[in-house]
């Protein structure tokens, strides 16, 4: 009796190693047959908490050009993940949906990602803006980026 309950541990721990590599077989294949919203609202399941599965699946939308999916569920908190994870999320927003950018901008913690990083792609695209347009403070794209500067 001493030996099964000395090794339950270990087959709990197993157990849950088979049920990860499940979840991840899963989202494997929700993602090549192109269901990327069903596979990203599984990731918080199979990734829980380790920042590099969390990492290797945003990294898998991201080439699939499916970043959007993905983005409401990564983790700001805990776990924490690196830096350029949550820059490589704003640079998509700065790209696709400036509305959504300044919104995550105010929302996620400042620490999560680096600041001057994102000041400067920021204010690259208002001089990209700046280049294509004589009334640069006019266009609504122009005053979002203003307000992420700001913020």
């Amino acid at each position: 009796m001493e030996v099964i309950e000395a090794e339950t541990p270990q087959v709990a721990k197993e157990a849950s190693l088979n049920v990860v590599e499940i979840g991840q077989r899963y989202i494997e294949h929700l993602v090549s047959e192109g269901d990327f919203a069903k596979a990203a609202q599984l990731t918080p399941k199979v990734c829980g908490q380790e920042p590099k599965r969390w990492e290797d699946w945003i990294f898998i939308f991201a080439e699939k050009h499916q970043l959007q999916a993905i983005i409401p569920y990564v983790p700001t908190e805990t776990p924490r993940l690196d830096h350029v994870v949550y820059e490589m999320m704003l640079a998509h927003f700065l790209t696709h949906d400036r509305e959504t950018l300044l919104k995550t901008i105010k929302e996620w913690p400042r620490e999560i990602y680096n600041i001057d990083v994102v000041i400067v792609a920021v204010r690259s695209e208002l001089e990209k803006t700046a280049s294509t347009s004589s009334t640069i403070s006019s266009s609504p794209g122009s005053k979002l980026l203003m307000e992420c500067l700001a913020d």
